[in-house]
């Protein structure tokens, strides 16, 4: 994937290269332009009384003056003089930003984003491509196994899925679908191909984990209380007062009551004891193996666990009497305070209060497995100009511990603003420093100190990051960022479509199927191959051991298989949070193009491996 992102930018460079000229140009021309009309001749004009502008001395300052106002890391500093005198240099702080920022700026991010996608989207395409070639060749040197055939006999399927080097459910899915759907009989070209776009699958089929059975009564009546919306609901409410709770705490604390008051200490207990509580009840009502099964409750009960040990620490605290007492460099404010943080991260769960939030949060959720080959690239940067960094600049700015007092150094300046700490001096600073860089918050602050320290070649230094992380690389985090919500958009809209629709439960052959209502021919009526299809459509379950009162939805009886339930209520979030995180295939699903039978044909014979297989049947 990081070679493919690279090959993206290399394709991208004569593009981005010709609009960096472009900006180029704009910026030489503001700068004549702001010196014709801000800077003053060197000999004096008599009858004209004008400063020299500080900002616009010569061409070659007042363009990194500029480039540095691209960035609006010193707006309006550079431009305050002026402005003070002549109000209309509004009008020249207006056109150069809109222009430069507003339009050359967000070309050069469409340019990275529209060859990112093209690219991206085309080498899915081909990688599409070799992956059908590979299957009908698969399928040709079968059928010229036994002879030359038209059809591969069921005996060499099952004993290529057997065999085949894949993952474990991938496996499962492809001997599921070779039993549903062709009843592991022959196949032909066609048929071998349908059956193996089954592996086109990113993660495994949508799979509803059954509760462990209880006994009829309040037992189920509190399992089903527990894996509800409403539980849900109660959580998310909870844990929006606890929010609440920590404003009001932590603001009275800090500024009017040191001490904690004992109201607040019994608030804090009782949302410990409410998360415990939650957590030991959905371990009980879904079991340990489906409990386990997701980090995010494993994170949670541990969370919990913490919370726990850390009020028992504080509880002894107060026991003995230690509140301003040091123990094992622990003090009841530092106990108090990493209580409160565990408490906000229980807290984060507001943001399921709302559909769109949860979409969101399950956007941040999976950015960091998304954006990892470009992160890649960008620590492997930041890894390179870190090292030349440090050869090249390292020791430029010394600093004298003597001078204690920062009223002698030019107001804004590296040195006046205490800037020491942000060097070159070894890889840790060097990497700190590149990041204040590509933050461009100051950071012709930091480039000024190291050009005065050495020459005006710093700047091909110092530039060039900012070319390469700003413009390019962090471009490309913006179009991951765009592709991952979009398609998580459009999973969200067919998710709630599915949600709004009444469904049923169909039983066929110990398999569940959660189908439509409007899919079904007869509500009354199933006919073994129609449900037979209909399950590998739809959400299918694997009922091992299937016991009816197992089902967590509708109500049960014994002698029918097929259940009505209602629709899934508020479920919209629940839905979404099964989605599974998009992958290239995913992203660029629609804009695939299944190749042709003649196309694969002529791949496949221009082979001399099918040459030879042709020649000697």
């Amino acid at each position: 994937m990081m070679k493919k992102l690279l090959n993206c930018v290399r394709r991208t460079l004569p593009k981005l290269l010709s609009t960096l000229f472009l900006l180029l140009f704009w910026l030489v021309s503001a700068s004549l332009v702001a010196l014709c009309l801000y800077s003053s001749p060197r000999r004096p004009t008599p009858g004209r009384n004008m400063t020299q502008s500080s900002s616009f001395p010569d061409l070659y300052t007042s363009m990194f003056n500029l480039l540095v106002l691209t960035t609006t890391a010193n707006h309006p500093d550079v431009l305050v003089q002026q402005y003070a005198e002549n109000r209309a240099v509004a009008i020249f702080s207006m056109v150069f930003l809109g222009v430069g920022l507003f339009v050359f700026m967000n070309i050069l991010t469409a340019i990275v984003y529209s060859e990112f996608r093209g690219y991206l989207a085309s080498s899915v395409q081909s990688r599409l491509t070799r992956r059908r070639v590979a299957t009908r060749a698969a399928f040709e040197v079968l059928r010229f196994a036994d002879g030359e055939s038209d059809v591969v006999t069921s005996e060499q399927v099952i004993k290529l899925i057997d065999n085949i080097r894949i993952v474990r459910w991938k496996k499962e899915a492809l001997r599921g679908a070779y039993i549903s759907l062709f009843a592991e009989s022959d196949l032909n070209a066609s048929e071998f191909m349908q059956l193996f776009r089954t592996l086109d699958l990113s993660a495994p089929p949508f799979q509803e984990s059954l509760f462990h059975p209880v006994r009829p009564g309040c037992a189920r009546m509190f399992q089903a209380w527990v894996t509800s919306s409403s539980f849900a609901g109660l959580s998310i409410a909870v844990s929006f007062l606890n929010i609440v709770h920590l404003v009001i705490d932590i603001s009275e604390r800090i500024t009017t009551e040191p001490s904690i008051s004992v109201e607040m200490r019994v608030i804090s207990w009782c949302f410990v004891a409410f998360y415990l509580f939650e957590e030991l009840s959905l371990l009980w009502a879904v079991g340990r193996k489906t409990f386990f099964s997701h980090l995010s409750n494993m994170f949670s009960l541990g969370t919990v666990v913490l919370l726990i040990i850390m009020k028992l620490l504080e509880l002894g605290f107060l026991i003995a009497d230690l509140n301003n007492q040091t123990v094992a460099d622990f003090t009841m404010w530092d106990l108090v305070r990493l209580t409160n943080i565990l408490l906000l991260t229980r807290a984060i769960r507001v943001v399921h209060l709302f559909t769109w939030t949860e979409l969101v949060a399950g956007v941040l959720k999976r950015l960091p497995r998304n954006l990892a080959p470009v992160l890649g690239i960008l620590v492997s940067t930041y890894y390179i100009y870190a090292l030349l960094g440090m050869n090249l600049f390292r020791g430029a700015i010394v600093f004298n511990p003597n001078v204690t007092r920062t009223e002698g150094f030019e107001c804004g300046s590296y040195q006046q603003m205490d800037y020491w700490a942000i060097n070159f001096d070894d890889f840790a600073a060097s990497i700190f420093l590149l990041w204040c860089l590509m933050i461009v918050n100051n950071w012709h602050v930091i480039v000024d100190a190291y050009q005065r320290a050495l020459s005006r070649w710093v700047h091909v230094y110092m530039i060039s990051w900012w070319i390469v992380t700003v413009v390019g690389l962090l471009s490309l985090v913006t179009a991951f960022v765009i592709e991952t919500f979009i398609h998580r958009r459009d999973l969200y809209a067919k998710a709630l479509e599915f949600a709004n629709q009444p469904k049923e439960v169909h039983i066929h052959n110990r398999m569940c199927s959660l189908i439509p209502v409007a899919e079904l021919r007869s509500a009354n009526c199933v006919t073994p191959d129609s449900s037979s299809q209909r399950a590998n459509e739809s959400n299918v379950v694997g009922l091992d051991g299937f016991d009816a009162d197992r089902l967590p939805v509708g109500s049960i009886e014994r002698q029918i298989s097929l259940l009505r339930i209602e629709p899934l209520v508020d479920s919209n979030q629940y839905l979404l949070s099964r989605i599974h995180g998009p992958t290239l295939d995913s992203l660029f699903r629609s804009e695939l193009r299944e190749p042709c039978e003649v196309e694969l044909a002529s791949q496949i014979y221009e082979h001399h491996h099918f040459k030879h297989l042709r020649e000697r049947t």
